[in-house]
């Protein structure tokens, strides 16, 4: 991958993670209310714009797994493998959720709603797996800094907990979007080389 190409995918990570962050933050906060109420309609709103918090995110992993694609092994392949199916179980859900069966309740006749739900969480934990076999690769690979792939891979365990592990996520995220849009992941290469 070229270096602007990185550098935008830096700055995409960077966006992604404080836009994902706020689109949880945002759907904690207003609350959900009755479904057909003004507050329910709020909370539904809110819910369809997952898609584009998290395809920012998507943009951003791409260009740290080209970053150091050849240094990270099998194990980054793999854990980059994981996030990209966690993130699409989890908009999978969303979508269906609040796109496809949002004129059904949650029991009973929406059935397909519940099961959505469903899905919707399940892809949590699978993006916490994923996140940690690509934070421990990331810091075997010694192309960003060791704290913050350490730091990546022990707060990526709490993506598991949807919405809160949202913020834990970002932190190491956007650091390391930083890391790629300042071009300063090719020196912490190079320190770690001479090392």
């Amino acid at each position: 991958m070229s270096p602007n190409l990185i550098k935008w995918s830096g700055l995409s990570a960077m966006a992604g993670g404080v836009l994902w962050v706020l689109w949880a933050g945002g759907v904690q906060g207003i609350g959900w209310g009755e479904p057909g109420s003004a507050a329910y309609e709020r909370y539904e709103l809110f819910n369809r714009l997952l898609p584009l918090a998290v395809l920012p995110v998507l943009a951003g992993f791409s260009g740290l797994h080209a970053a150091q694609r050849r240094s990270y092994g099998r194990l980054g392949a793999a854990g980059f493998a994981v996030v990209l199916v966690g993130f699409t179980i989890i908009v999978a859900g969303s979508v269906g959720e609040f796109w496809v069966f949002s004129a059904q309740p949650y029991d009973g006749a929406g059935f397909a709603r519940g099961v959505c739900w469903a899905i919707f969480l399940l892809g949590h934990p699978i993006l916490a797996v994923g996140t940690v076999l690509f934070g421990v690769s990331t810091a075997r690979a010694g192309v960003f800094p060791r704290e913050v792939a350490v730091m990546f891979a022990v707060l990526g365990v709490l993506v598991v907990v949807p919405f809160i592990g949202a913020v834990f996520f970002a932190i190491p995220f956007v650091w390391l979007g930083y890391l790629m849009y300042s071009g300063k992941h090719q020196s912490a290469r190079q320190a770690s080389r001479v090392g």
